[in-house]
Formats: C-alpha cells, sequence, structure tokens
C-alpha cells in the first residue's frame, strides 16, 4: 500500500433518484469526515434534506455550478457503475482519485460494498492507498477534416439506429483499411473494462483491463460470419454510414447520446486521459467475475 498525502478535501457524488439506501452510507461518511477534520463539498441540497438528519446537513458545504471543486484529494461516488462513470466525467482534467462503493445493483467497477467501505475509507483518508490507471477513449464526430465535437468513454461506445425495424450499412475501418460492411442494428465499441456491460450481453468476450484492446461486437448482425473482434487499442478505429434516411445515433458509456447527420464519420481512438481508481486490496478481477456473474 503506498504512502500518500493525506487528503484534506473532498467531495462527494450521489446515484440521481435513490434516497433510502442512501440513508445508510451517507451519515457514517460525513461523521468520519468530520471526525478527520476533512473538508468536504456535495450536490444536490434539496435531495439532501430527506437523507440527512438536520444537525448534519446544517454545515455542509455545495459544489457551485456544479464543478468539482478545485484542489480535491478525492472523489468519493456512492452508487453504481453509472453513478462513477458520469463521476469520471465530472473530474475533466483533474487527476483526482476515486473511491466508489456500490449502492446501485450490479456495480461490477465499483470497488467497495457499503458493508466493507468505512474502514478503508478512513485508512485511505491518512494518504495510505493503492490506486490504478483506466484509460479514456475519445470519440471523435467529424466532417471531412473538421472535428465537429469530441467526447470520452469508460465502457463503450455505441452506434446504432433508432428505428428498430430497419437495419443499416456500416462501414468499419481500423487505420483507413476497411475491415467490415455491417448489415445490422449497429456496433458496440467496448474497452477492456466495458467488456463486462453491453457487449457481454451482445454475445462479446470478456477481456481483462489488463490487456490493451478494443472489441467490435455487432449488434443483430445480418450475417453467419459477423463475430466479435478484438484489436489492439493504438489503432484508430472509423465508422461512416451510407444511408442517413433514418436517425443514427452514438451513445457514449449509456449517458451522452449524439445524433448523427449526413457526411458525418465517428473515429475512435485511445486518448491520453485517464481516470484514478482506489483499489480494493481484497478482490481481485476474477472474484468480482465469479461475485457478480457467477462465473466459473
Amino acid at each position: 500500500m503506498k504512502n500518500n498525502r493525506p487528503i484534506r478535501k473532498v467531495v462527494i457524488i450521489l446515484k440521481p433518484g435513490i434516497v433510502a439506501p442512501l440513508r445508510k452510507v451517507l451519515p457514517p461518511i460525513i461523521d468520519l469526515l468530520k471526525e478527520q477534520q476533512v473538508f468536504f463539498k456535495m450536490q444536490e441540497s434539496h435531495r439532501l434534506k430527506k437523507i440527512l438528519a438536520a444537525k448534519q446537513y446544517a454545515k455542509i458545504s455545495f459544489i457551485e455550478n456544479n464543478k468539482i471543486c478545485p484542489g480535491c484529494d478525492l472523489l468519493i461516488s456512492l452508487g453504481g457503475d453509472g453513478t462513477l462513470i458520469g463521476a469520471c466525467r465530472e473530474i475533466g482534467e483533474n487527476k483526482i482519485p476515486i473511491f466508489g462503493v456500490n449502492v446501485g445493483h450490479l456495480g461490477f467497477i465499483t470497488e467497495f460494498s457499503v458493508s466493507n467501505f468505512i474502514s478503508t475509507l478512513k485508512i485511505a483518508l491518512s494518504g495510505k492507498y493503492q490506486t490504478y490507471r483506466i484509460p479514456l477513449f475519445s470519440v471523435k464526430i467529424c466532417k471531412e477534416t473538421e472535428v465537429l465535437s469530441e467526447h470520452f468513454f469508460l465502457n463503450d461506445a455505441v452506434i446504432n439506429k433508432t428505428d428498430i425495424s430497419r437495419m443499416f450499412l456500416l462501414n468499419v475501418d481500423v487505420d483507413d483499411e476497411t475491415i467490415s460492411r455491417l448489415v445490422g442494428d449497429g456496433i458496440i465499441v467496448s474497452s477492456p473494462i466495458g467488456s463486462t456491460a453491453y457487449s457481454l450481453s451482445a454475445g462479446g468476450p470478456i477481456i481483462h483491463p489488463a490487456v490493451c484492446s478494443f472489441v467490435l461486437t455487432p449488434i443483430c448482425p445480418h450475417s453467419l460470419l459477423s463475430r466479435p473482434t478484438v484489436i489492439p487499442d493504438s489503432v484508430k478505429i472509423s465508422f461512416t454510414i451510407n444511408e442517413r434516411d433514418y436517425p443514427v445515433t452514438v451513445t457514449v458509456d449509456g449517458q451522452q447520446v449524439v445524433a448523427l447527420h449526413k457526411d458525418q464519420k465517428i473515429t475512435i481512438s485511445k486518448s491520453d486521459k485517464y481516470v484514478l481508481f482506489i483499489k480494493n486490496s481484497a478482490k481481485t478481477y476474477f472474484s468480482t467475475l465469479r461475485e457478480k456473474f457467477t462465473y466459473g
């Protein structure tokens, strides 16, 4: 376990909507932070009134304009994988370690459960914790040589049509070489850590996070030979859609949806951005597979 400088400023992000599960998880965290004299900020003041006692709520500071406060040492995510992914986007360029507590359902990439996190969090606040780095992947929407927008994913990007009754033709290029002309409902481009998400449901393989790769998983392909493909993450993947008479979208990590228009191209590549997660030393990748998916 690495000795880091003690944590003095914390931001807490909550899973949207839910109240009851947070009543058990949030108050002990606030008590611990106050006990350790750690400054913290939160979002959603209106919802916290339903979660916290008046005494705890009275002295809470709140994030202004939904921006992570500068100089924070730690982000605590209370929710499922979706909350954690949203927290990664909140951090932006800041390299703040994330302490993920699963208050959701599956919680595959959240490291800690509600039953065992407080003691580890207390140790982490003293600076004794180990992180691991997860890369972010870039999705660029382009028209000719102009980049119209750029988005980043941790798990996956999905290109599909919104009209469920029709297939469409998608050209797939890797480093400017055409590898497939896919006819179907769309395609999932997954990172290794996202290979246990939507890609898995669509028949894709499980890829260990240490393997530097993408997984291209077709969605309902109209072919007997179209199969998921694993390629190195050092390449650039490009997609062009031949038919534009009905809506096509790219969805990033299930949270950002971008409509595609005529003559636009999507390019996906590994970026130089990354996020840091605080590691739970009591579990491994394969123990998580066994626990979450009854694997093996």
